[in-house]
């Protein structure tokens, strides 16, 4: 009886000043690895592009005969860690292939890319530091400082979100983000502008927050799973 008197202490001890720190720690890398994994997922999957398309009816706008779904597969396949290559498709001309994109679409496409890169890597970073962290948590049977740090994780993921959500939908903010990542001018006709231009960043936020509130909950299934409220009469 004794012994479990002083496991059950151990165990719900107060957090101190430091477990707030890790808490935080542990919930800004998780929210910033559930949200930029989000965004490289739905930048790859053609249900994306094809959703766009459907709503906005982009492609009825390009001067091209190409599908949608070829379309469609082109842009998530470049943006996947095996593509090889430069940017392109090809409509078919008789025994001619017309490319479809000219140089300075390519380009842009090439650093959107490589930006997206920049962010699975600093994504690993994040998933590393939050397994880490969570795992010495866990050894230490710090359960609280780990229920405390999910909940937060949650209203972190929400706040950025919502974040993110404005700096797309304002047109100014969207204006300044694409100088500074991008930083090269499509002319009005320009195919990828074209298929790609707003609407677009709505149908990314949309496949964003769905992907993001669906891993979020299943963490949290699992986060409760393990890490179950110590009762000294259960």
């Amino acid at each position: 009886m004794k012994r479990s008197i002083k496991m059950y202490k151990r165990l719900n001890k107060p957090m101190e000043r430091i477990d707030y720190l890790r808490a935080v720690l542990l919930s800004l890398c998780l929210s910033m690895a559930i949200i930029i994994f989000a965004s490289f997922f739905t930048l790859q999957i053609k249900s994306t592009y094809q959703f766009h398309f459907n709503d906005s009816q982009a492609t009825q706008g390009i001067v091209y005969n190409v599908d949608d779904n070829t379309i469609s597969g082109g842009i998530a396949g470049y943006f996947r860690p095996w593509s090889r290559g430069e940017f392109q498709l090809v409509e078919k001309n008789g025994p001619f292939d017309d490319p479809v994109f000219r140089k300075r679409e390519q380009a842009v496409m090439l650093k959107a890319r490589t930006f997206v890169f920049y962010l699975i890597a600093a994504d690993i970073l994040f998933i590393v530091t939050s397994a880490l962290t969570y795992r010495r948590q866990f050894k230490k049977g710090r359960k609280d400082v780990l229920r405390f740090s999910y909940k937060l994780s949650g209203i972190n993921l929400l706040v950025n979100l919502s974040l993110l959500t404005a700096v797309l939908c304002l047109k100014p903010a969207r204006g300044f983000l694409y100088k500074m990542l991008i930083g090269i001018s499509l002319k009005k006709d320009d195919t990828l502008r074209i298929l790609l231009e707003s609407p677009f960043q709505k149908t990314y936020l949309i496949f964003v927050f769905i992907i993001c509130i669906a891993i979020w909950a299943i963490g949290a299934y699992i986060n409760h799973s393990l890490n179950k409220e110590e009762r000294l009469f259960s």
